[in-house]
C-alpha cells in the first residue's frame, strides 16, 4: 500500500468518526483573486452552508476537473491561505487520474475547530508535464492515501488546509475537460509517421491547437523515446503565438531555422501538418515570419506530401490457418502452393505487409518440435536453418516500405525467447534473440505483436497485457520503456493492432472476451459477447476491416464494438488462427 501523506495526522485522544459525505449543495460565493488583492465576486459554486468536513473534501475532489478560471470551482473549497497557492496558473503541470469511487474516512476532531479527513483513491494513472498518460502499477490502483487537514473559518465554514499538490481528478471528469490529441514523429526509417498519444485541456477550444504545436515542439514521450526519430530541432521555438484564422488556417511562425537542411524542413513540416490535420484547413509554417520552405509561401495541406502512412500492398489479403492449410480469408479458397495444398500441416502463419510473402510454423521433419519457413506466396518456402522449437508465436513482419520492396525481416517468439529472424545478403534467414530483459518480470511471453510502423510491440505475457518501445542501437535491437496496459487486467491470452495506437485483446475475463485498449492504457473498451459462445482463443486486427475473433463455434467477425458478433459466409472451424498482413 502507498501512502502519500501530506501532514503528520495529530488527533485527539478521543476521536470522533462521522460518515461519508454526499457532494454538497452549491450556492453563489467569492472567487480567490489569484493576484493576491483579495476577492472579487464571480459566479463560482460555493460549498453548501454549514457543509461538514467530508462533504468538503468530497466536493473538493468532484470539481478538480474543470479548469475554468484556474480551477475556481475546486479552489472554493480551500482555506484563503491556500487558496492562492494552490495550482498557480490555468492548468496543473501533473493529473492524477483516479476511479469515481473514492472515499473519505472521518472527520476525526482535535477541536472544535480543527479536523483531519483520510481521502483513499484508485490511481488509475497520471498526466504528467508532457501530456502523456503514465498508467499506475497495481499496487497504487488498490491504494493510495492523503491524509488532509481542515478548519473553520469566518461564519464557522469547513475549509481545507493542505490540499494534494497535483490534481485528483477522477476520470468521467477528465474524459470531459480533456482531449487526447496525436503528435506525430517519424519511425526510425523515416518513412512513417508514428502518433504519440498526449492529453490537453479542451477549454476553450481555442487552446487546443497551441497546447498541440507546444507538446511537439518538446519532442517524444518517455513512452518512445529513442524508438522514433524528430526532425523538429530540440531548441526550437515559437517566434510569435500561433494564430488561427476565421477560414480555419493555422501561422506557426519559429525562431531561425534557417540552418536547417532542405530535407529536415521538409519532414518538419510533415510532422506539423499532420499533428494539426484535425484542427484547421491549413497550416502555414513560417521562420521568422519567412516561409519555412522557400517557394511554399501558405498554407500546408496534407495532400501537399509525401505519403508517411503505413504501407499495405494491393495484394494483401486477409488469411486464416486452419485444417494445416492457410486460406483466403475474403473467399474461403485455399491459397497456392505448400502451405495452401496441406503438404506443410501449417500451424500458424503470417503475411508481409506489401501481400507477396509468408512466414509459416510447420512441424519439424524428422526431429520433434517446429521449425519456420519463409518465402513468396505460393512458391516454396526456406527453412530458417538452426531454428526449432517446441512453440513459437505466430510471426509478425516488420514494415515494407512505400516503394513497394518486400519486408526483409519478422518477429517471433521462440519457447518464450523473443526473436527477430531478418533476411541476409546470401537470400537466406537469420534469427538472432532481441533484448528482452524489461519483459522477464512479468512471465512467460504467450503472444507479441510487432505494430504494422515497426516502432512498438504489444505482448502478452504472464496473463498481462504490456506495450514497448523497439530501440535499435548500432544495430543491436532491445525493447524499452515497458508499460504495463490496465494493469488489474490480468487475463489475457491474445492481442493483435488495430491501429498504431489501438489494440484488440483477447481475454478470459466472463463476459468481455474481447476489448479495444488504447495503446497507452487509460481506455478500455468492451466488445459485446453477443453470439460468442465460448471462449475466445484468438483476434484479428487491421485498421479498417472488422475484428476477427476465433470461439468454440468458429471464426467470427464485428465492425464496432456495440455490433453483435456475425459468421462470415465463409466459415472457419475452432482453433483457426486468423491474421491480416503486417
Amino acid at each position: 500500500m502507498r501512502r502519500r501523506v501530506l501532514a503528520a495526522l495529530a488527533v485527539a485522544a478521543t476521536l470522533t468518526m462521522a460518515g461519508c459525505a454526499s457532494i454538497p449543495g452549491e450556492t453563489v460565493p467569492q472567487k480567490a483573486n489569484l493576484e493576491g488583492s483579495g476577492a472579487t465576486q464571480a459566479a463560482v459554486a460555493q460549498p453548501a452552508h454549514n457543509a461538514g468536513p467530508l462533504s468538503i473534501v468530497r466536493g473538493f475532489v468532484n470539481n478538480n476537473g474543470d479548469p475554468t478560471d484556474a480551477h475556481a470551482n475546486a479552489r472554493v473549497y480551500l482555506a484563503s491561505g491556500a487558496q492562492n497557492t494552490w495550482i498557480r496558473g490555468t492548468v496543473s503541470s501533473t493529473v492524477d487520474i483516479i476511479d469515481g469511487t473514492f472515499n473519505t474516512a472521518g472527520p476525526y476532531y482535535t477541536d472544535n475547530n480543527s479536523a483531519t479527513v483520510v481521502l483513499q483513491t484508485h490511481l488509475l494513472g497520471t498526466i504528467g508535464n508532457d501530456g502523456a498518460f503514465q498508467p499506475a502499477d497495481a499496487a497504487h490502483m488498490t491504494d493510495d492515501e492523503f491524509t488532509l487537514h481542515l478548519h473553520t473559518e469566518s461564519g464557522g465554514q469547513w475549509r481545507i488546509l493542505d490540499p494534494p499538490p497535483e490534481l485528483l481528478m477522477v476520470k468521467a471528469d477528465f474524459d470531459r475537460y480533456y482531449r487526447a490529441v496525436d503528435v506525430y514523429f517519424f519511425d526510425q526509417a523515416w518513412d512513417v509517421l508514428v502518433p504519440d498519444q498526449r492529453y490537453v485541456v479542451s477549454d476553450p477550444p481555442s487552446g487546443v491547437v497551441p497546447r498541440i504545436v507546444q507538446l511537439l515542439l518538446g519532442g517524444p514521450s518517455a513512452a518512445l523515446k529513442n524508438a522514433v526519430q524528430d526532425a523538429i530541432p530540440g531548441d526550437a521555438m515559437l517566434k510569435t503565438n500561433v494564430t488561427e484564422q476565421p477560414n480555419g488556417e493555422i501561422t506557426i511562425n519559429l525562431y531561425s531555422m534557417q540552418d536547417q537542411a532542405s530535407n529536415t524542413r521538409q519532414l518538419m513540416i510533415a510532422q506539423i501538418v499532420r499533428s494539426l490535420e484535425n484542427y484547421g484547413s491549413s497550416v502555414v509554417v513560417e521562420t521568422e515570419a519567412q516561409p519555412l520552405v522557400p517557394g511554399h509561401p501558405g498554407g500546408w495541406r496534407q495532400n501537399d506530401l509525401p505519403n508517411y502512412q503505413v504501407y499495405i500492398g494491393p495484394k494483401a489479403i486477409p488469411m486464416v490457418a486452419a485444417h494445416g492449410r492457410v486460406y483466403n480469408m475474403n473467399d474461403g479458397t485455399a491459397i497456392k502452393g505448400q502451405a495452401g495444398d496441406g503438404s506443410e500441416n501449417v500451424i500458424t502463419a503470417a503475411e508481409s505487409a506489401d501481400g507477396t510473402e509468408l512466414a509459416t510454423v510447420v512441424p519439424a521433419q524428422n526431429q520433434p518440435g517446429d521449425v519456420l519457413k519463409i518465402g513468396t506466396i505460393g512458391q516454396p518456402a526456406s527453412e530458417v536453418k538452426g531454428l526449432t522449437a517446441a512453440q513459437f508465436t505466430r510471426p509478425s513482419w516488420t514494415p515494407s516500405d512505400s516503394a513497394g520492396d518486400p519486408s526483409r525481416a519478422l518477429w517471433t517468439v521462440a519457447d518464450g525467447t523473443v526473436l527477430r529472424v531478418v533476411e541476409s545478403p546470401q537470400n537466406t534467414w537469420l534469427a538472432s534473440p532481441v533484448d528482452a530483459t524489461a519483459l522477464a518480470q512479468y512471465g512467460p511471453i504467450s503472444d507479441l505483436r510487432l505494430s504494422r510502423d515497426g516502432v512498438r510491440v504489444a505482448v502478452v505475457a504472464g496473463g498481462n497485457l504490456l506495450v514497448g518501445a523497439v530501440v535499435v542501437d548500432q544495430g543491436a535491437v532491445s525493447i524499452q520503456q515497458v508499460r504495463l496496459i490496465q494493469p488489474l487486467l490480468t487475463t489475457v491470452t491474445r492481442v493483435d493492432w488495430i491501429r498504431q495506437d489501438l489494440l484488440v485483446i483477447a481475454t478470459t475475463q466472463p463476459g468481455t472476451p474481447v476489448q479495444s485498449v488504447s495503446v497507452d492504457g487509460l481506455n478500455l473498451e468492451a466488445y459485446t459477447s453477443a453470439n460468442l459462445s465460448s471462449t475466445v482463443t484468438d483476434v484479428a486486427a487491421a485498421d479498417g476491416p472488422p475484428i476477427v475473433a476465433v470461439d468454440g463455434a468458429g471464426l467470427w467477425e464485428s465492425p464496432g464494438t456495440s455490433e453483435a458478433w456475425q459468421q462470415p459466409q465463409h466459415l472457419q472451424p475452432a482453433g483457426a488462427i486468423p491474421f491480416y498482413p503486417g
